[in-house]
């Protein structure tokens, strides 16, 4: 297997666009949802249950540092 059988994707921002997004992705043969990451906890827990198997973080710089994840999808809103 090549390095790059699988892309490991994290998600920073887990609202309704970053959930599309996110469900979007995991449907591409390949990739795998491997972070997720907002300031909510609560939204957090929610998405948690869809991808049981990511990482959390609260800290997007998490997601950043991670050597494991190959791309980031961010779907924050301007404010931030």
């Amino acid at each position: 297997l090549g390095a790059n059988e699988k892309i490991r994707v994290g998600f920073i921002g887990l609202g309704g666009r970053g959930m599309q997004s996110a469900a979007w992705f995991a449907k591409i043969d390949g990739v795998e949802v491997a972070a997720l990451c907002d300031v909510d906890s609560t939204v957090i827990a929610r998405a948690k249950e869809v991808y049981p198997n990511a990482s959390t973080a609260t800290d997007l710089r998490q997601v950043l540092d991670d050597k494991s994840i190959d791309a980031v999808v961010v779907s924050t809103g301007n404010h931030w």
